[in-house]
């Protein structure tokens, strides 16, 4: 740790003198790097990007199943609402039926009484 601290001094004191034909600051890196492989693949040997590809994948996954659910929801409520529609119409048509059959017995009663009560 010391011979790096008196490195970065030295490599300072000598860019304040001016003996480096350029400007290097502290925290650029003297090194080149040479190119990669023509085979290497960032998302085959790179970790971080593999995990990245793996996780983007389940986040698609994740919004098309949730977008399934709610195009399921949405026929159902559809479907639950056109099951209510019928059972209403069902229930109103009983109802005129019920009070048809009421009114058809009251005017047979009441033909009967009249009929029953002629001597």
């Amino acid at each position: 740790m010391a011979a790096i601290i008196s490195q970065m001094a030295a490599n300072k004191r000598a860019r304040e003198k001016g003996q480096f034909r350029t400007i290097i600051g502290s925290d650029k890196c003297v090194y080149t790097l040479p190119p990669f492989d023509p085979c290497f693949d960032p998302m085959v040997h790179n970790k971080y990007m593999k995990a990245l590809a793996q996780r983007q994948m389940y986040e698609a996954h994740m919004e098309a199943n949730r977008r399934r659910e709610e195009l399921e929801l949405l026929r159902l409520q559809r479907e639950k609402s056109k099951h209510q529609k019928a059972m209403n119409s069902l229930v109103s048509g009983l109802a005129i039926l019920a009070v048809g059959f009421l009114a058809m017995g009251a005017l047979v009663f009441y033909l009967w009484v009249l009929l029953w009560d002629v001597p």
